[in-house]
């Protein structure tokens, strides 16, 4: 099994660039972890559409789809799991499969640090103040954020990562479920920022995925491709 080399540039990959990545991957690789590569195809092709998007909203949309083909996964009863539930057990693998670092040292960059604060910060995107808005306390909010913080300055993947994605899940509920009018101002600042954060973090989680994910015991995918699919 060859792990596929790393790309010759310093930047943030783009989708074209993880595309030649994970094609540089051999053949019989790819055909012999379907539940991988399948993640890694689909996931590659919203990313793309995310990239091509004019508006803050189809980048969040599809950006978010792009990260939902990778950790999606079925339960016991062949049923797609709880998406927290499967986003978290996804984040915690890809913390560990960062062996170049990547996800390390964008949380290390001050534009990261700010926006991710930034976020975690908005009380709009704590599942906590939706449940109980007339009782919703700062200081355990600010308890939160100063967690948070530590979590950043020590360059802590997989908590940062945690409640960075929990905080973009509550506007993918907003968003996906119409609980937002499309080219609202009201929540204009909060769309860029997710758009932004989620376009940051998605290459770099495929590429790791895509280096290194192989080996992992990668659950089945929903909805497999099949012959005849019309």
């Amino acid at each position: 099994m060859s792990t596929p080399p790393a790309p010759a540039n310093s930047g943030p990959p783009t989708a074209a660039d993880l595309r030649r990545l994970f094609k540089a991957v051999p053949q019989a690789d790819r055909d012999g972890h379907q539940a991988w590569a399948i993640r890694v195809w689909r996931s590659l092709s919203w990313l793309e559409r995310a990239e091509q998007a004019g508006d803050a909203e189809g980048r969040f949309i599809n950006a978010w789809i792009a990260f939902n083909a990778l950790y999606g996964r079925l339960d016991d009863n062949n049923r797609p799991t709880s998406e927290r539930l499967a986003y978290r057990e996804f984040l915690r693998t890809v913390a560990d499969l960062d062996a170049d670092g990547g996800l390390t040292r964008l949380l290390a960059t001050r534009w990261f640090q700010t926006s991710a604060a930034r976020l975690v910060a908005d009380r709009y995107l704590d599942e906590r103040f939706w449940l109980a808005p007339d009782t919703y306390s700062d200081e355990q909010a600010g308890r939160t954020d100063r967690r948070f913080s530590i979590d950043l300055a020590h360059h802590r993947v997989s908590p940062c990562l945690k409640e960075l994605v929990d905080r973009l899940y509550i506007m993918r509920q907003q968003i996906f479920h119409g609980a937002a009018t499309q080219g609202s101002r009201l929540n204009r600042t909060t769309l860029d920022r997710s758009s932004r954060l989620l376009l940051a973090l998605l290459p770099l989680v495929l590429e790791a995925v895509i280096r290194y994910g192989i080996p992992h015991n990668w659950p089945a995918v929903a909805f497999p491709p099949e012959e005849g699919q019309g």
